[in-house]
């Protein structure tokens, strides 16, 4: 799992230079823009453009997303449970991609299209996100109830196998 999130990583870091460097490229590429030279405290626009062009070779201007991303404000106690989810619905997204075949359930995905240390990884990711899912709420007045903890039973999920067929049923 450790492997998957650091080369996922990776992957987001170098895109990031990429989009940066096109950035750059296209600011550079930039018709200027004629300002009035009468107005007080305008700098010229050269001095403009220098400014914005190192500005962005030290990282303070990072481009947009393009349309890929959104932003999404969630409660902050809700964070790592949302992002556990994300991860979850993007693999799922992956491995439906990779078979060209649609699945309700993300682990039957990772089934059909994961093989070797890449399964027990996506089952890992998807067992995360349904902790968070169905688990990562309690409610504070069940939790501080004393006798509440003789009627809770304990349930571990079972680990995700490869069955010899390939079924994902």
């Amino acid at each position: 799992a450790q492997a998957i999130l650091a080369q996922a990583i990776l992957a987001q870091a170098i895109l990031a230079q990429a989009i940066l460097a096109q950035a750059i490229l296209a600011q550079a590429k930039r018709p200027k823009k004629s300002l009035p030279t009468a107005m007080p405290h305008v700098h010229s626009t050269d001095a403009m453009e220098k400014r914005r062009l190192r500005a962005a070779s030290r990282g303070f201007l990072l481009p947009t997303s393009g349309g890929q991303f959104s932003w999404v404000q969630v409660p902050s106690f809700l964070v790592t449970e949302v992002k556990a989810m994300v991860c979850s619905i993007q693999l799922h997204s992956k491995h439906e991609r990779e078979v060209s075949a649609r699945f309700h359930f993300a682990r039957h995905a990772a089934l059909a299209a994961a093989d070797g240390p890449e399964l027990p990884a996506a089952c890992a990711v998807h067992r995360r996100a349904n902790r968070a899912e169905h688990h990562g709420l309690r409610d504070p007045v069940f939790e501080e109830d004393p006798w509440a903890a003789a009627a809770v039973v304990s349930v571990v999920p079972s680990p995700c196998a490869v069955p010899a067929s390939r079924d994902v049923w």
